[in-house]
């Protein structure tokens, strides 16, 4: 028969579930940093809102007319049928 291991914790000695998780060196992406998942794809989202709004503006900018007088405003806001 075996002796019994010295180097098995018992449940009364083990470190508990945090201090375990403190200690843990392995990478694990955005868990390793602290975020947690939610935290982590409201960041992306955000990210990815700025970047719409930016498109956005700059495409209005970039349509909208330097002078206003009744031929831009025809041209810019009405479809012309006649386009081949």
């Amino acid at each position: 028969m075996t002796p019994p291991r010295n180097d098995v914790a018992s449940p009364a000695t083990s470190p508990q579930p945090s201090a375990r998780a403190e200690t843990d060196d392995h990478d694990h992406g955005p868990a390793s940093t602290g975020l947690t998942a939610r935290q982590f794809a409201s960041s992306v989202v955000g990210v990815a809102c700025i970047v719409f709004l930016t498109l956005c503006v700059s495409g209005l900018y970039l349509w909208w007319p330097r002078k206003w007088n009744l031929r831009t405003l025809k041209t810019t806001s009405l479809f012309n049928f006649k386009l081949r």
